[in-house]
């Protein structure tokens, strides 16, 4: 702070009560800045364990993980015991509840929940078929243009491909396809290549 000499002591006393009075206010906003990213790490190392022994099978020891990360606000915790759910792996299988966390992995922006939500709108799991809401969220995960992102652009050609709540449309299923390939997803080759060899016409 800058302090003039043409402040008088009455204004001086005044700003170094101001400065008094904020400082444990600045204090507080870091120590909460700082367990806030705190409750991150720890979420994040919890949710790497949870991994780990899902993708190794051992789903009695990635349940009680997900759940931890979940609780601590991992938003792809969620999405992995929609997983889990939903084809029954540590947990009894559950349409309804899988259909639950995946809506809540995608309300809370992960993009791979936002791929599963479109898929249970589109098979009607958990939920009555919507392929509007299907097309909803593909396209919201479709958005970021990476390889994450690759198995919605796949499954919105495949709407555009047979015409599921949207007229058919050859051009646009391709262009989907072509977007995944170009991404690094094999599917997206694998289906974008089987599409242009049936020259099928528009």
């Amino acid at each position: 702070m800058n302090m003039k000499n043409r402040f008088s002591a009455a204004a001086l006393a005044v700003l170094l009560a101001a400065c008094t009075h904020t400082t444990p206010q600045t204090a507080a906003g870091a120590s909460s800045d700082s367990q806030s990213q705190s409750r991150r790490d720890a979420a994040r190392a919890v949710l790497d364990q949870g991994i780990k022994a899902y993708q190794a099978q051992d789903y009695a020891a990635a349940l009680p993980l997900f759940k931890q990360a979940d609780q601590l606000g991992h938003m792809k915790a969620a999405r992995y015991l929609g997983l889990m759910v939903l084809n029954g792996n540590g947990m009894a299988q559950s349409n309804a509840q899988a259909f639950a966390y995946f809506q809540r992995a995608a309300n809370e922006g992960d993009i791979t929940g936002q791929y599963w939500l479109g898929y249970c709108y589109e098979n009607g799991i958990g939920t009555t078929r919507n392929y509007a809401q299907a097309m909803k969220w593909y396209t919201q995960s479709a958005r970021r243009g990476d390889v994450i992102a690759a198995p919605a652009m796949v499954a919105l050609g495949h709407l555009y491909e047979q015409g599921k709540g949207v007229p058919a449309n050859r051009n646009h299923a391709a262009a989907y396809y072509k977007q995944a390939m170009d991404a690094g997803y094999e599917a997206g080759k694998t289906e974008w290549q089987r599409l242009q060899a049936a020259q099928l016409p528009e």
